[in-house]
C-alpha cells in the first residue's frame, strides 16, 4: 500500500518531536537525536548512531514495506528508543549473552515501545496535518 504522506525529513521531525514529547531527552546523551534520511535500500530500516546523535532512516527500504507510513513511524520511535537506552555501555554485551540480535532485551524495549505507540503517533499526524 503506497503512503498518502511523503516520507520526508519534515515528517520524520515532526514524529521525533512528538518522541522528544512523550519520552523525554536522554539520561545517556544531552543532544537531541538529528534525523538523515537516505534513499538507500538496505537490511534495516533504520539505525540509531550514538557518537552522531542520529538516526539514520533507509526510505528505500521503509518504502517496500507493506506499510511505508507505519513502518516510517514505527522505525522513528525504535530508534528514539535505542538513543533513550545505555547503548554505548551494554549493547553489544546483551546481544551476545543473550544470544543475538533478536533476544537482546534494548531491542526487545525498542520494538515493544514502537509496535505500542505507532497507532498513538498515526492519530497525532492526522491531527497535525489534516
Amino acid at each position: 500500500m503506497k503512503s498518502p504522506l511523503v516520507l520526508d525529513k519534515n515528517l520524520a521531525k515532526l514524529i521525533l518531536g512528538w518522541c522528544q514529547n512523550k519520552f523525554g531527552k536522554s539520561k545517556f546523551d544531552a543532544r537531541t537525536p538529528k534525523i538523515r534520511l537516505y534513499k538507500a535500500t538496505k537490511d534495516d530500516y533504520g539505525m540509531y548512531t550514538s557518537q552522531t546523535c542520529s538516526i539514520s532512516l533507509y526510505n528505500g527500504s521503509i518504502q517496500q514495506a507493506d506499510n511505508p507510513l507505519e513502518e516510517f513511524v514505527n522505525t522513528i520511535i525504535h530508534e528514539y528508543f535505542h538513543y533513550l537506552q545505555p547503548i554505548d555501555q551494554c549493547y553489544d554485551a546483551l546481544t551476545t549473552y543473550f544470544g543475538g540480535y533478536n533476544n537482546n532485551p534494548l531491542e526487545k524495549q525498542a520494538n515493544e515501545a514502537a509496535k505500542q505507540y505507532v497507532p498513538e503517533v498515526l492519530v497525532y499526524l492526522i491531527s497535525q496535518l489534516g
